[in-house]
């Protein structure tokens, strides 16, 4: 659906990563995105960021994106829920 999306609007674009060791297929960002963030797109100022995930994961990607000019409003987390 991504890769879809990616096609359709030419402003849309996301990155899949790798973050355990190993060898990330090509296309692929490997390590944490905090570490890579930066490197891939120093300026973030004209981009909106949604980042999902763990609290933590978000916190951690949210601190770096704001870091590099992300404005601070789009932004989502999720606890998984565990059935009793």
């Amino acid at each position: 659906m991504l890769h879809a999306l990616a096609r359709r609007h030419a402003n849309f674009t996301y990155r899949v990563t790798l973050t355990r060791a190993g060898e990330a297929p090509t296309g692929w960002c490997l390590g944490r995105i905090p570490d890579w963030l930066g490197k891939e797109l120093p300026d973030l100022s004209a981009w909106q960021v949604l980042a999902a995930g763990p609290p933590t994961f978000v916190d951690a990607c949210v601190v770096k994106a704001r870091a590099l000019g992300a404005p601070p409003d789009l932004t989502d987390s999720f606890t998984p829920t565990v059935d009793h």
